[in-house]
Parts: C-alpha cells; sequence; structure tokens
C-alpha cells in the first residue's frame, strides 16, 4: 500500500507553488548567486589566512589549535607517509591506539602527503571550503524540504555563517562535526520523501564514536517532528519512516564494523570514560530540575545574538568558555521568523513545532535533562547542542518565511512585538558579574534587528515588494559576514612568518632532531625536553617528529594515566591530569627504564639536566642535544618480581629504584609469574642505591630490535633464568605476542606498563598491534553488500 499523502497544512512547500512574494531568479540562477555570496563572503572572512600573512591556527582560547587540532594532523599525515593504516602509534605520549583515525574522516585526507609546513598552509583554505560546503548541504536540504529559492537562499546563508560553525572552524574537528551533521539532515529528507538512504547513511560512519551518538539522539526527535508534520499522527507512516532510517542505520553499523571496535578501544582506555575521573557520577546526582544560573542565562541569550556578545576567544566573559558555552546565533532574521511562524500557521503545527522547542529550552533552562542528553559525559554545548538547538529554531523560522512568501500576510503587532522584545532583551542593564557584554555588537545587533524589522514590514509595500527579498539576501549577508568576523579575524594566530623565525613548534628543535636521526639510525627511542616548543610541549613530538612522553590528548591511555600516578608524577583524580600528561622529562632518573635516549634542553633549562645520566652532544641553535649515558634499549628481562601489595608499601624514591630492580606484579597475574624468584619491600631497600653497573648489566641483556614499525616489532633476547620482559608502553588488549612462533600472553606489570613471561633460554620475539575487530568487522562490509543487494532487488517491499 503506498504511504499516505502529505497533509493540507504542508501541500503549500510539498508541490511546486508561484510564490505571492515574487522572486527574480530561477533555480538554477538562485543556486549559482547563493554559492558566489557564500564563497565571497567566506573568502573575505578567511582573506588574511588565505592571501595574507596569518596561518589559521590559533594560539588563544585554550590554544587547541596549535596544541592538538595542528599536531594531529600533522600526526596522521606522517603516519600515513612511514606506516600507511593506522593502528598504535608510538608518537602518541608512549604508545596509543589511534585506530580508525583518518580513515573515516575524508575531510583530512587531502594532509595526508603533506609535509608539516604545507599543513599548517593548507588548514585556512580547508575550513573555509567547508564552511562553504556546509552551506551547500543546507541549501540542497532546503531544496529537497521543498523550501521555494528565496527561502533557500535566505536560510542557506543564515546557516553558514551559524556561530558554531564559524567558532568550530578553528577548532577543526567541529567543524568536520558540523558538516557531517548537516550532511546527514539533508540525507534524512532524501530518505523521507525519495527514499534514496545511502546519503542517510554516509555521516554516521564519518562520525564513528560520541558525535554520531549525540546525531542519533537528534534524528530520531527531528524525524518524529518531520513525520508527524508531514504524514499527520498516522502510526503506520510513522513505523515507515522509521523503519527506513532503522534499515539505513543496520546499513551503517555493518559498513563502520571494521571501525567499530578501534573507537570503541579508545574509550575503553580512556580515563574519562571507562576510568575514576568521569563526570558522569557528579553530574547524575544533580538535582533535575535544579534551574540554570543567571550566568547561564545570559550567555546563552547574548550568543544568540551574536558569537562575540560577551567577547571574544581569551576576552570571552561568560559561562564556561569560548568554544564550550552556547553558540546559538544562526542569523538575526530568525529571531523574528520564529515567532511569525507559530502567528500564522495552523494550531497541529503550532503545537508540533511548539513541543519541539520547548523540549531544547527544557534542556537550556534545566542542566539535568542537558547533562542527560550527552550522556552525563560533561558540562558543556559543543559537539551537539550548540548545533541542533539552533538548526530547530532556524528550521522553524524558515517555515514561518515560506508561509510569508507564499502569500500570508506577516502579523505587524507578532513582529512589532518581537522587535521590542529582543530589543529589551538586548539593552537591559543585568547585574551580572561574570558577563561582560560587547557594547560594539550590541550596536552592531541592534542595527541589523532595526534593518530586518523594515524590511519585513515592507515585504508587502506595494511597488517595492519585489525588491524587498534580494535587499533581505544582502542583508542577510552582510549580517554574516559581520558577525562572523571577530570570531576568525579578533583572535591571536600563528604568522606565516613564523615558521621562517623558528617560532613555535617551528624552532630549532627541528635541527635537533634532524641531527639525531642522521647520527642514530636504532629504529625505536624515546627523546625528551626540558621545555616546551609549544606551551609545555605536550604534542611537540607529534609535529617534529620524535617519540616522547608528553602528551595532550582528549583521551589518553588509562594504563600510562595510573602509571604517572603511581609514580606520584601528576594527581590522576584531577580530570585535566588525565589530558594534558606531563610525561617523564622531570623524572630523569627514569629515562633509562624508558628507553628516552636523547634529551633536548634550551638556554633556559640546561641548568636543569642530570649530568650524572646526560653528557651533551651537540648545539643546534638554541637547542642544546644530550645523550643518555645509561640508555636502556626497549624490551628489559627482570629475573625477579614485586608484589604490588608490597611496592605499595614503599616510598616514592624506593618505588623508583624498585622499578630497576624487578618488575611490580598484581595477583591476578601472579600465577603468570610463578617461578620467578620475589623480591620484597625490604629485599628493595637493603639492595641500596641504583648503581651505574646496574644500569648496563640491564642494557647488555636488553632485547636486539630487529624490525619495528609502530605496529609490529621483532627482536631477540636471552634471558639465562625465568624472566619477565619490561616494555615501556601502556598495557593494552590490542597487542598479540608470539615468542619462537607461538602465542605468548602479554600482561600488565609495573601499574599499566607492559610484560610478557620468557622461560631461560633463546627467544625471538614478535608482537603485533590489531585493533579490535579491524580484520573480522570486514565480514559486516560484505553483510552491508547484501543488504544494499536485497534493499535494490526488493525495494518497493522494503519502503512499505
Amino acid at each position: 500500500m503506498a504511504a499516505k499523502k502529505i497533509k493540507s497544512t504542508q501541500k503549500i512547500i510539498a508541490k511546486k507553488t508561484v510564490d505571492a512574494i515574487p522572486w527574480p531568479w530561477s533555480d538554477r540562477q538562485t543556486f549559482w548567486i547563493f554559492l558566489g555570496l557564500i564563497t565571497t563572503g567566506t573568502l573575505i572572512l578567511f582573506s588574511k589566512y588565505l592571501f595574507g600573512d596569518q596561518l589559521f591556527i590559533f594560539t588563544d582560547a585554550g590554544a587547541d589549535p596549535i596544541t592538538i587540532f595542528y599536531p594531529n594532523l600533522v600526526h596522521a599525515a606522517r603516519y600515513f607517509q612511514e606506516v600507511g593504516l593506522p593502528g598504535w602509534s608510538f608518537y602518541i605520549g608512549l604508545g596509543n591506539n589511534f585506530y580508525p583515525g583518518y580513515v573515516i574522516n575524508p575531510l583530512n585526507w587531502i594532509y595526508m602527503p603533506m609535509s608539516p609546513t604545507s599543513i599548517a598552509h593548507m588548514i585556512g583554505w580547508v575550513q573555509a571550503f567547508i564552511i562553504i560546503g556546509t552551506g551547500l548541504l543546507f541549501y540542497r536540504f532546503l531544496k529537497e524540504a521543498k523550501f521555494s529559492p528565496a527561502v533557500r537562499i535566505i536560510g542557506g546563508i543564515m546557516y553558514t555563517y551559524g556561530g558554531y560553525l564559524i567558532i568550530g572552524s578553528s577548532w577543526y574537528g567541529h567543524s568536520h562535526a558540523i558538516f557531517w551533521m548537516t550532511f546527514a539532515i539533508m540525507g534524512f529528507e532524501f530518505l523521507l520523501r525519495k527514499k534514496i538512504w545511502w546519503l542517510f547513511v554516509i555521516p554516521f560512519i564519518a562520525l564513528l564514536g560520541t558525535r554520531s551518538y549525540f546525531l542519533i539522539l537528534f534524528m530520531t526527535i527531528y524525524a518524529f517532528v518531520r513525520l508527524i508534520d508531514l504524514y499527520g499522527s498516522s502510526w503506520r507512516d510513522l513505523w515507515a519512516g522509521y523503519k527506513r532510517m532503522i534499515i539505513s542505520g543496520v546499513f551503517a553499523v555493518l559498513c563502520a564494523l571494521p571501525f567499530i571496535g578501534g573507537q570503541w578501544h579508545i574509550f575503553a582506555y580512556s580515563p574519562r570514560v571507562s576510568g575514576d575521573v568521569s563526570y558522569s557520577d557528579e553530574l547524575s546526582k544533580r538535582s533535575v530540575f535544579q534551574a540554570s544560573n543567571q550566568e547561564h542565562l545570559l550567555t546563552a541569550l547574548f550568543r544568540t545574538y551574536s558569537s562575540d556578545g560577551i567577547g571574544t576567544g581569551d576576552g570571552f566573559k561568560g559561562w564556561r568558555n569560548y568554544l564550550e558555552a552556547p553558540a546559538f546565533y544562526m542569523g538575526i532574521l530568525m529571531l523574528f521568523l520564529v515567532f511569525q511562524f507559530f502567528a500564522l500557521v495552523s494550531r497541529p503545527r503550532r503545537i508540533i513545532y511548539g513541543s519541539f522547542l520547548f523540549f531544547w529550552i527544557i534542556l537550556i533552562l534545566f542542566p539535568w535533562f542537558r547533562y542527560a542528553f550527552y550522556g552525563f559525559a560533561g558540562n558543556y554545548y559543543k559537539g551537539a547542542l550548540s548545533l541542533f538547538i539552533p538548526f530547530s529554531f532556524l528550521f522553524v523560522a524558515l517555515l514561518g518565511l515560506q508561509e510569508i512568501i507564499s502569500g500570508k500576510r506577516i502579523n505587524l503587532p507578532v513582529l512589532v512585538g518581537s522587535f521590542l522584545l529582543w530589543l529589551v532583551l538586548l539593552w537591559i542593564p543585568y547585574v551580572e558579574p561574570e558577563i561582560r557584554i560587547v557594547q560594539n555588537v550590541q550596536l552592531i545587533v541592534t542595527t541589523f534587528l532595526v534593518l530586518h524589522l523594515i524590511l519585513l514590514t515592507l515585504l508587502w509595500a506595494g511597488v517595492v515588494k519585489k525588491l524587498i527579498l534580494p535587499a533581505m539576501v544582502l542583508v542577510v549577508v552582510a549580517e554574516g559576514v559581520t558577525l562572523s568576523w571577530p570570531a576568525i579575524n579578533n583572535r591571536v594566530t600563528v604568522a606565516k612568518a613564523d615558521i621562517g623565525n623558528k617560532k613555535f613548534h617551528f624552532d630549532d628543535s627541528n635541527e635537533a632532531v634532524r641531527f639525531i636521526k642522521e647520527n642514530d639510525k636504532a629504529p625505536l627511542f624515546r627523546v625528551d625536553k626540558l621545555y616546551g616548543s609549544v606551551k609545555s610541549g605536550f604534542n611537540d613530538g607529534m609535529v617534529q617528529g620524535f617519540f616522547g612522553t608528553k602528551m595532550y590528548q582528549s583521551h589518553n591511555h588509562k594504563n600510562y594515566v595510573r602509571f604517572m600516578g603511581e609514580m606520584d608524577i601528576i594527581n590522576e583524580s584531577f580530570e585535566g591530569n588525565t589530558r594534558w600528561l606531563v610525561g617523564l622529562s622531570a623524572n630523569q632518573f627514569l629515562h633509562p627504564l624508558f628507553s628516552i635516549k636523547y634529551l633536548l634542553t634550551n638556554n633556559t633549562t640546561q641548568e636543569e639536566v642530570e649530568k650524572a645520566f646526560y653528557t651533551k652532544i651537540h648545539q643546534a641553535g638554541d637547542v642544546g642535544v644530550f645523550k643518555n649515558n645509561f640508555y636502556i634499549p626497549f624490551g628489559i628481562p627482570f629475573e625477579r618480581v614485586i608484589d604490588y601489595d608490597e611496592f605499595k608499601t614503599l616510598n616514592l624514591e624506593s618505588k623508583r629504584v624498585g622499578l630497576y630492580r624487578g618488575v611490580v606484579v598484581e595477583d591476578v597475574d601472579r600465577d603468570l609469574v610463578k617461578d620467578i624468584r620475589t623480591i620484597s619491600a625490604d629485599g628493595i631497600e637493603a639492595a641500596g642505591k641504583l648503581t651505574s653497573e646496574d644500569l648496563t648489566t640491564l642494557a647488555s641483556k636488553a632485547m636486539k630490535l630487529e624490525s619495528f614499525n609502530h605496529k609490529n616489532i621483532k627482536g631477540s633476547i636471552e634471558v639465562e633464568r625465568p624472566s619477565v620482559v619490561f616494555f615501556s608502553m601502556p598495557f593494552d588488549h590490542g597487542w598479540k605476542a608470539n615468542v619462537n612462533g607461538k602465542q605468548q600472553e602479554l600482561f600488565q606489570i609495573d601499574v599499566g606498563m607492559t610484560g610478557l613471561y620468557l622461560p631461560a633460554g633463546q627467544h625471538r620475539i614478535e608482537m603485533q598491534y590489531k585493533p579490535s575487530l579491524a580484520t573480522v568487522g570486514w565480514i559486516g562490509v560484505l553483510g552491508a553488500a547484501f543488504l544494499a543487494f536485497l534493499i535494490h532487488r526488493n525495494r518497493k517491499k522494503f519502503w512499505q
């Protein structure tokens, strides 16, 4: 049976109509005008990055672009060039999984063959085109949703310069997420109206992870509203719509199956997800109906007028920070048109969309519901609600504009009332010490409020009404570029000249690393720094091409975090410390154990070098290169074990010495090492201080590395007695070991590191990293292909 026809309240946008207010250009001409306007506007916004002297790498507002996003792009490109498909990487702290990495994000593929310098220059171009591309996707969505050309161009421009997209472009991953979420909204419209399902599938694969979860939540809610609006309350038609989504979802899961395991693996080993520093307990215990405070509500209000109404970058003075605060701006015209929609449409549609918007308002007014939407993982709007909330209001506003263009006269009392409401809310002298309103932005917003009021009033004003819609387009473009300007241009950035002037990641550290690599061809050793090229150098190794120990990532390996906490290097109960891992640079006593062979200093840190461990071998500009006198290669055998309960009783100094005396084993793994001698806490204390002979002996017994490529390590070792080989990388179930051709179990030692039991004798060791489902998951792709065949062959049956 064919699906029920769209109900009468929607017929006005379900078929081609002659608009009551004329639009002078055809569909094709409108599209090219739209593309020309958003391209020109975006090129203007990005001009100093594309044609001027600045790089699109920001150093303010937390400096994430230069401390994490740019390093991640360089790391992905370097890994692609050195290894190929992503897996385990020793560039990430002491090592971490980053599969599926760049494989599922085509927006980053352009960087893969590039050098760090080329990537730095290319970022601005990529982000500019992502903004343009996102605008095009939204325009296509509006066309498929049967909006008229005038509404498409006005709505498309408003969406293109939406606050979260513009702000998120400087936190590169966020603009990528908005692009794919917009793709999903467009794909849903194709699924709904034309039963074209594959477009709806693609974004869920590209967004694999938490953002895909957010998108599923949103699409479930949004789809219900759209289906009710288009098809009425027929449960049959509702089920037909959801059935299409479910079938597409199954297809998406099958296609993503090779990558799901790797993504789950990252979260499973993240202290922020599976560890003890998750926000979930704290947030879930808060009162359900505890209202948002004034600082929060004022931030939401002023970031609806403009993303920069309460400051830009480091100058932001509001709730949370510049990125995580609500970014609701999506055009001032939207503020008028939402009210017009409710004044002009039928009661059923007012109920449908009123409930839809009220749902989002509840999330703003009562934070517990927002926490629940985010799975109690964080207290912010980024990643989801800074897009979903303004999109919902914009969509309703555009429905209102369509009503007006199609023949319904503007409700003037509502128009004037909404103008006065927004004007009063903008200029009330609020008393909130944490909020600083930018008066210049207030004046600009007021100007555009007045302009939109005038244009909306004149829409039905006789001879000039033919000019109003084109004038409205120009005003919307001017507003979008003007109010987006501070977020793109009034920020602190890296200059292109900084590359030649050796600043930030481009300093003399690169020459020092080049010297080391030219003179040391060993495949695996670590380099640490007593200074940072950027901040404290957390991700310097990713850009400068060395294996370090510092790391800043959203999800560091929880076993590395555990080790750092046990050794009193960090307070692991503080969530920020699990992301900003300070590494081992300040703990030079542990450097030999962790195969740190070289130490870099600048002019202010040379005196911090422990001369007993390091000897200077080179000076590269401002950077001194020191070599470890007691370097121990990767893979150190120990003939004694220490029970963890005993180890915990030692003081910090004795713990560090104890790591050189034997490996720490926990009760769960005690049977694996039952034939190895145990050393007690008293025995460690009695053994006294570590000597140079101890270190030299350990180095002589270490594994002889034969080959190395991050995911595959081969070597040989001879042990006189049963031993445990210590590998200085976080214990991870993705690593598998073969000893003399037979699989051998790896297990956790030293409170987070990796161990391998060996009986006495000569052994050949091979270790491979295999992300979860990375191989068997391809069966799912075959299943997806079969499902696609069935859908094509039985398409009428599938969509009934």
